[in-house]
């Protein structure tokens, strides 16, 4: 153990030590809540279709009942609710999990920008 310090899990650690306050926060968050502007932005459907895949295939092969469940994924109209699915789904297109949301998190980094910028927050 020696002189280790203890990992925070505290959100409020986290906000106290970038100089926010909770307002702030909130503000921040409820800015990028309220932006519609990408959903859920993926790249599920580029790297289906560079495996040569259809929608039928993949819902047989990672057990999803439907290829609409796999279609609204691809359409931003849904999230799997389970990872194992993002696993498998990643795993059959040879591609890692951060490239198929890849741009969801771009879009929330640069949400966030927009937001601390709008309320003069650095």
């Amino acid at each position: 153990m020696g002189n280790k310090k203890p990992i925070k899990n505290n959100l409020k650690y986290y906000r106290e030590k970038a100089g926010y306050t909770q307002a702030q926060v909130a503000a921040i968050l409820s800015m990028v809540k309220n932006n519609d502007s990408h959903k859920l932005p993926n790249n599920l459907r580029y790297y289906r279709e560079k495996q040569g895949l259809s929608l039928e295939e993949v819902a047989n092969k990672i057990g999803v009942n439907s290829p609409k469940t796999i279609e609204k994924w691809e359409n931003s109209q849904a999230m799997p609710k389970n990872t194992r699915h993002v696993f498998m789904m990643a795993m059959l297109y040879k591609t890692t999990m951060t490239n198929l949301y890849e741009k969801m998190h771009e879009a929330n980094v640069r949400d966030i920008a927009k937001a601390k910028k709008a309320l003069g927050l650095k």
